[in-house]
């Protein structure tokens, strides 16, 4: 049986690249929920809830929009034994028209070293985990270097440079431009495997619109002058790391989400998906 299943996360991959034949060996598809939530220090919480769908070869709007959960009761056991339900929100993308929906509450922002307990109750079942947010490891200086070739001058990297704890760390990053936000390079995900408790600098890549236009028209990963970049460097615990690692690997196959299937590993019971918290650190530059 030639099958596999995706969250909203990777679904929306499938409307935005290339149509191609392919075959993956999968066992019997079975329906799920999936969780995708997050809380962030001095952040509202955001719980995304969607049914896992079946791949399909001409997947399309429907598909992803019919994905979400909607009417779910959601709730978030803060510091200080205080529960706090959170509220469905839905909106429509204005350049592509989808809607999509999500929880989250104005009463409730992240606390560094906090435990936040999700409970969700959808479909006649209830499932929870814990989430704590991690230390933010601060951006210790944020740069920007010329583009090597002189033809290319207006083209610029952007750099960040870190003092990693001796302790092991997850981390996301991911840049906004000129106040448009959500712009996630190839690899997003990074562990620090190999620069534990030392300095470490990483080249902050400008990210894709989508799978198949980057920032600037083909100079993939450049920023330009004028620029306002913004850098988002997330602390993150070990759920929402497997998550998006394993997401950025699929996509880094010829940005095809169903290339060597893998399975995300979570931390909710019953479920598929992730509750974490991410304590994120953020810089800005102007490019001139």
């Amino acid at each position: 049986m030639k099958k596999t299943i995706i969250s909203a996360v990777v679904a929306i991959s499938i409307l935005t690249s290339c149509e191609k034949e392919i075959e993956i060996d999968m066992p019997a598809f079975t329906p799920s929920v999936v969780v995708e939530g997050f809380i962030v220090n001095d952040m509202a919480p955001v719980v995304i809830l969607t049914n896992n769908v079946e791949y399909v070869a001409q997947a399309g709007k429907d598909l992803y929009e019919q994905s979400f959960i909607h009417n779910a009761v959601i709730t978030i056991e803060v510091p200080g034994n205080v529960t706090d339900t959170l509220t469905e929100i839905t909106q429509t993308n204005t350049k592509t028209g989808l809607k999509s929906s999500f929880y989250t509450s104005s009463k409730t922002k992240g606390e560094v070293g906090k435990n936040y307990t999700l409970k969700v109750a959808a479909g006649g079942k209830t499932y929870s985990a814990i989430a704590t947010i991690p230390e933010p490891v601060k951006i210790q200086e944020i740069w920007y270097e010329n583009h090597p070739d002189a033809a290319n001058d207006s083209f610029k990297t952007v750099w960040i440079k870190i003092l990693d704890p001796e302790v092991t760390n997850y981390y996301r990053y991911t840049s906004e431009v000129n106040g448009q936000h959500g712009f996630q390079p190839e690899i997003s995900t990074v562990s620090d495997k190999g620069f534990n408790g030392k300095e470490y600098q990483k080249a902050v890549d400008s990210g894709l619109k989508n799978e198949e236009q980057d920032m600037h028209g083909g100079v993939s990963g450049y920023y330009v002058i004028g620029d306002t970049v913004t850098v988002k460097w997330a602390n993150a615990e070990k759920s929402y790391y497997n998550a998006w690692a394993t997401i950025d690997f699929k996509r880094s196959q010829n940005q095809n989400p169903f290339m060597n299937p893998t399975r995300i590993v979570g931390n909710i019971k019953g479920c598929l998906g992730y509750w974490s918290g991410l304590g994120v650190d953020v810089k800005s530059i102007v490019l001139k």
